[in-house]
């Protein structure tokens, strides 16, 4: 056996499967927060005769004129779709394929999308149908680390990206935390209380902002580092809980975690699942 060999063998040797079992309920609760409140909205923004526009690469709204009853019917789709995938077994790729269906008709059809958790929803969905997450018993099976390797290169492009889009074209974010100070003010997104007093904190804000800044940025490359591998997903922990604390931004903090439980190299969530009394289960 050639040496060349011998390293794709272990590049591409079956890793524990366990952590899909916990992304697929976390993506189930990612998923219900982020549809289930749509139904209040649906007279407003899907469903309003007098409000019809045409915008974004799908332009839904120039082909299809969504009534309240059949946006009412797109919503319980995908409802049903999350229900489905909360089941699991053979009814999962389905259920993703029905889900996928609604939630891209009411993304297609909403005029302006100024959201990211959303889109980002869509993107792990993919992760969750090429994985073995349709399997029971997860927690003793091995299978390929490809879905994995998915998952993180589509987070180390939303995360890196948005890092050196900072470094390379936004300068202010190496001043004195200034622009994080801002965006916890922010009209539309901010003025949360944590927000509002950590951006008087004028000595703490620089120290946010760089770590901010070298753990977007790095990310794609510390990700697959063992050792660094829980660290950063613990520092995406505290990233995600400040954004939800002090900034209105929907359920995308949620999203992003759903997958982290996969993110985690797969022999240290093998043993934290031990640790955690996974051995007696």
């Amino acid at each position: 056996m050639s040496w060349l060999q011998r390293r794709l063998d272990a590049i591409y040797a079956p890793q524990w499967a366990g952590g899909w079992l916990a992304m697929r309920w976390l993506w189930v609760v990612a998923a219900t927060i982020q549809h289930g409140s749509d139904v209040l909205s649906i007279p407003d923004v899907w469903g309003a005769p007098d409000m019809l526009f045409a915008s974004g690469p799908w332009r839904l709204a120039e082909h299809i004129y969504l009534t309240p009853t059949m946006a009412y019917g797109v919503w319980a789709m995908t409802m049903l779709g999350i229900a489905g995938v909360a089941v699991g077994g053979r009814a999962l790729r389905p259920a993703l394929a029905l889900w996928a269906i609604g939630a891209w008709m009411f993304l297609g059809y909403e005029a302006l999308n100024v959201k990211a958790h959303d889109r980002m929803l869509a993107w792990i969905s993919l992760g969750l149908f090429l994985s073995p997450a349709h399997e029971r018993d997860l927690t003793h099976k091995w299978r390929s680390p490809a879905p994995r390797w998915f998952l993180i290169i589509v987070y180390s492009a939303i995360y890196g990206v948005t890092g050196w889009n900072k470094v390379l074209h936004e300068p202010a974010w190496w001043t004195d935390g200034v622009v994080l100070g801002q965006h916890f003010l922010h009209f539309h997104h901010g003025l949360k209380p944590l927000g509002i007093w950590l951006s008087g904190q004028t000595w703490l804000l620089p120290v946010m902002t760089l770590t901010t800044i070298l753990w977007e940025s790095l990310f794609p490359l510390l990700i697959w580092i063992r050792r660094l591998n829980p660290i950063v997903l613990a520092l995406g922990i505290a990233f995600h809980s400040v954004l939800l604390l002090t900034m209105s931004v929907g359920p995308f903090a949620i999203v992003m975690w759903s997958a982290y439980p996969v993110l985690l190299h797969p022999e240290l969530a093998r043993a934290l699942w031990l640790r955690l009394g996974g051995r007696s289960r």
